[in-house]
């Protein structure tokens, strides 16, 4: 049987610049899980979950950044409006970063499994 795992981000705490992944309703610090202290199999299913999130966080971003381009804007809030698009640049190629980064490191997980979970 195959494992869904339903996640969302909190967002970071500065004091502590822990990343919490919301699994199932349960809190888990991302740094626990990269800590080891989960099967192989609970490892690869969370980080396949963080995938198919940023996936999504990246179509949204996408999105809104091909809408911003359309818009016109008054030229009393073209500074303004200037720097809240290179925000939400940054946003997306955050997103991207993050995205490849998780790809990556399941396919690594999955070699590591020698394919037992696919």
């Amino acid at each position: 049987m195959k494992n869904e795992h339903k996640i969302s981000f909190a967002p970071q705490v500065k004091c502590d610049s822990i990343l919490i992944v919301h699994v199932e309703a349960r809190r888990i610090p991302l740094d626990m899980l990269m800590q080891g202290f989960m099967t192989p199999a609970e490892r690869l299913a969370i980080i396949r979950a963080v995938v198919a999130q940023l996936e999504i966080s990246v179509q949204e971003f996408s999105a809104a950044s091909v809408e911003a381009e359309q818009k016109e804007i008054p030229e009393d809030v073209v500074t303004v409006v200037a720097y809240q698009l290179k925000t939400l640049d940054l946003g997306l190629y955050y997103h991207q970063c993050m995205l490849a980064w998780f790809e990556k490191f399941a396919m690594e997980l999955e070699a590591e499994l020698g394919g037992e979970l696919t």
